[in-house]
């Protein structure tokens, strides 16, 4: 029995333990090691049913933690590396550095390209007995012509290998006037001049007078004469003098910008004499231009080995010393700024996630209208338990609450939170699930307004009559545009693919489109789209678009899109492709935009395809471009059609299809002939393929309807200054090709029929035209997608249906010869 009396008690004492329990929100093990309630916990749930969402929040809690401590030992590590960064580090080095000190002023401020030239002395060599003395005998304006003095095709002492001697007649210099006090006593260097050219005209072999020569025309500033005299100087001289020519032509190369070559000249110069100081200071002169300081320090060190008191060598040398230091320093810095900015960059990234688990936390919480219930509640059961407890009382837990049996109490006690039947009905309400709001009409979703009816009258309506000005307009005046305006303002006919594009804005129909990508999608002003961001793909859209003429199937630039360039950006379409988003934007969001608003159905289809043209135009995707431009022009409704087609016209063109682009947008001038834009992308068209008279007809068109249509008045004065002054209307020509053969004089003309796949080209670059042609097989382009150019001298192979291929030469254009030769067959 005693097994049995000892279950009864047991059960007793657990009951009592019933009896001594009450229930709170939450319980937490403190720091110290006790276990204390908690009233405003994160483990008060919303959904306290739902275990996975409390274990989710378990983790979170943990993550935040870790993350805070994390936040403020990164935060206390960067204040105390950014201590001791204010100070510059130039300004420090200039005013402590003993290189910096020393060298007097900075080295942007020294001329490393001083000139220099070796004294007739140090060869023993008197000058002056070389130059007459009579000046009765002096011509007037006589200068020392090199050239025509002695004639010399070529020279083995000359270096007529190196690059530099082989462009010679294109160097340029500055003039060396300060070069007159070192090389003659003479007053003027006209006098000095003149005095070497008398000279010369006498001993036509004396290697003294071309190197007088060549100082007098590196004083003026004329390289090619220069070089040409210094050749001859170092033909005639003996071996042992040849570095003072070769000093000389070292610092006209040098000057000329063809420092590799000067290099090479002063180099040989030492080889005959490695004891000249100058040759040294030359060479540190050159590597300094370079950007190879540690060279230009060890020949300013060899300088003043062999020249100790040669001051000006000392001061640069600490110069660059000084320099390289600043610049060692600048790159510490620089290398440390970006580690801190990585530091930086991290920081933020972890702030973002705590910020964003502090929400999520917060979020799964419940409200703090029903915390304050539950403590109400638990308050209320806790006065109540310590009331009955201190007179020995007994309560019990019944379905309906916590009963008390105590004399004079006749009333239980209620759940937590039932005490307050309002509250409580408030916390039910705000911890149930809310089911998802019921669909309603498409009116009630952000960017359901209909964008396809316009809200404004169309800029440029088809049947607009263009309004006769108060005055006539400058395009429209007799005589315009004047020689002087056309010798200012037009250099050269741009060749074909240097015309400027275009874009038809559908608000030009009166259509608003900027909010497509806004507020009609729920965003508000400068607000960020929410990740993750794609491109605005239009290969894989419903409904499929058959292939079909209306599409432009029939083209074969269309029909092979898939074989266009994929990196050939219109740089000038980012700033109106920008100016449908507020703020700074980066491409990728703005893509993701237009794709959102084509998988929402945010507006008009068409209307995002569009944008979506204008998308992949600016990152230079061709077969994106024209994949959703055939999307949008099958979409658009038919008096809208031409926005898509202009779009799709400049896609083409880009890519080099020229006579596609032409058609697509001749197809945009049938839906609408008054449109600006349209009309002046047809005048480029023609004006790319040399038809300058019809495409003044466009440009004047557009003018007529747009008269501040800048891009078409500008084209419109070329256009007319080329045909009026300069007689070269490449349309008078466009049946022939020429070509000329460098070993004759005579060139050959060829007809445009024999090279079907082939376009006319015009260049009036320079002041004088030249023709070609450019190869228009799909198949042979260059990298960047545009059209292989005959006059490249490209191998027959690159290009076979060009017969410009074999072209080995430029003729000017327009060729008299040709056109005479024509005419006779």
């Amino acid at each position: 029995m005693a097994p049995k009396h000892v279950h009864f008690w047991l059960a007793v004492l657990l009951l009592q333990c019933f009896r001594l329990s009450f229930g709170i929100s939450h319980w937490v093990v403190t720091k110290e090691g006790r276990i204390e309630a908690q009233m405003n916990s994160v483990f008060n749930m919303k959904r306290p049913y739902d275990l996975v969402a409390f274990l989710e929040q378990e983790k979170r809690f943990q993550e935040v933690e870790v993350l805070r401590v994390e936040l403020l030992n990164h935060k206390l590590s960067s204040d105390g590396e950014a201590e001791g960064r204010s100070e510059s580090v130039q300004s420090t080095l200039y005013r402590t550095d003993p290189d910096c000190l020393a060298s007097e002023k900075r080295l942007l401020e020294f001329d490393f390209y001083l000139g220099t030239v070796l004294p007739w002395e140090h060869k023993g060599v008197v000058s002056s007995q070389f130059l007459s003395t009579n000046i009765e005998t002096l011509k007037p304006h006589s200068e020392p012509d090199c050239s025509q003095v002695q004639p010399l095709e070529f020279s083995p002492h000359a270096f007529e290998h190196l690059k530099a001697m082989q462009i010679r007649h294109n160097l340029t210099v500055g003039a060396e006037p300060a070069l007159r006090s070192a090389v003659t006593d003479l007053a003027t260097i006209e006098e000095y001049g003149n005095r070497v050219g008398l000279a010369l005209a006498k001993n036509k072999t004396s290697w003294v007078l071309y190197n007088m020569a060549a100082y007098y025309w590196r004083m003026r500033g004329n390289a090619p004469q220069s070089v040409e005299c210094l050749r001859r100087a170092l033909h005639f001289s003996p071996r042992r003098f040849k570095d003072v020519s070769l000093i000389s032509l070292g610092n006209v190369l040098h000057r000329a910008h063809q420092p590799e070559d000067a290099i090479i000249v002063v180099y040989a110069a030492l080889d005959i004499d490695d004891r000249l100081s100058l040759a040294y200071f030359t060479l540190a002169n050159i590597y300094a231009v370079m950007l190879d300081f540690e060279s230009a320090v060890a020949y300013l060190e060899k300088t003043m080995t062999l020249q100790p008191d040669f001051r000006e060598a000392l001061v640069r040398r600490h110069a660059l010393l000084c320099h390289a230091k600043v610049q060692t320093n600048l790159e510490q810095q620089h290398n440390h700024l970006e580690e801190t900015l990585r530091e930086l960059n991290a920081f933020q990234e972890q702030h973002k996630k705590w910020d964003h688990l502090q929400i999520k936390l917060l979020n799964e919480q419940a409200t703090d209208e029903t915390k304050q219930a539950q403590q109400r509640a638990y308050e209320h059961w806790k006065a109540m338990h310590e009331s009955i407890d201190s007179q020995n009382g007994y309560c019990r837990v019944g379905v309906d609450g916590i009963h008390c049996d105590q004399p004079g109490m006749d009333q239980g006690l209620k759940p937590a939170g039932s005490s307050e039947e309002a509250l409580a009905k408030k916390a039910d309400s705000d911890n149930a699930e809310q089911p998802p709001p019921a669909k309603t009409h498409d009116d009630s979703r952000p960017g359901s307004k209909m964008y396809d009816e316009p809200v404004s009258d169309p800029l440029f309506p088809k049947n607009k009559k263009a309004e006769k000005p108060e005055k006539t307009p400058t395009f429209r005046k007799k005589g315009w545009p004047t020689k002087e305006e056309c010798d200012n303002h037009v250099k050269k006919l741009p060749a074909w693919n240097e015309y400027p594009t275009n874009w038809l804005p559908a608000e030009n129909k009166g259509l608003d489109v900027k909010p497509l990508l806004n507020e009609a999608q729920g965003l508000k002003q400068y607000e960020e789209h929410p990740l993750p961001w794609y491109p605005p793909m239009c290969n894989n859209l419903e409904p499929r678009i058959p292939e079909s003429e209306a599409v432009f199937s029939h083209l074969d630039s269309v029909r092979r899109r898939h074989e266009g360039p994929i990196k050939v950006p219109d740089f000038r379409m980012k700033k109106i492709l920008m100016q449908y988003v507020d703020g700074d934007m980066t491409e990728e969001e703005l893509g993701q935009r237009i794709l959102s608003a084509m998988q929402k159905d945010i507006g008009p289809k068409w209307i995002i395809l569009n944008l979506a043209v204008l998308y992949w135009r600016v990152l230079g995707h061709i077969p994106n471009a024209i994949e959703c431009a055939r999307r949008s022009i099958f979409l658009a409704p038919p008096q809208y059609a031409d926005v898509p087609m202009l779009n799709l016209a400049n896609v083409l063109y880009v890519w080099g299809k020229v006579n596609d682009a032409e058609l697509v947008g001749k197809a945009a001038y049938q839906v609408n002939s008054v449109e600006p834009n349209t009309n002046f992308f047809l005048g480029s068209m023609l004006a790319s393929r040399g038809n300058l008279s019809r495409a003044q007809y466009h440009y004047d068109r557009a003018l007529k309807f747009q008269p501040d249509h800048l891009h078409s008045m500008r084209y419109l004065r070329l256009a007319k200054c080329y045909i009026k002054y300069y007689k070269r209307d490449p349309a008078e020509l466009t049946s022939v090709q020429c070509e000329v053969n460098p070993s004759k004089t005579m060139s050959t003309c060829i007809k445009i029929e024999e090279a079907p796949n082939c376009l006319h080209q015009w260049d009036g670059s320079a002041g004088a035209g030249f023709c070609g042609l450019a190869c228009q097989d799909s198949a042979k382009l260059n990298r960047q997608g545009q059209p292989l150019d005959g006059r490249q001298r490209l191998p027959p192979a690159a290009c076979p249906n060009c017969a410009a291929q074999q072209t080995t030469g430029i003729v000017p254009f327009p060729d008299r010869n040709c056109i005479d030769r024509l005419g006779t067959n």
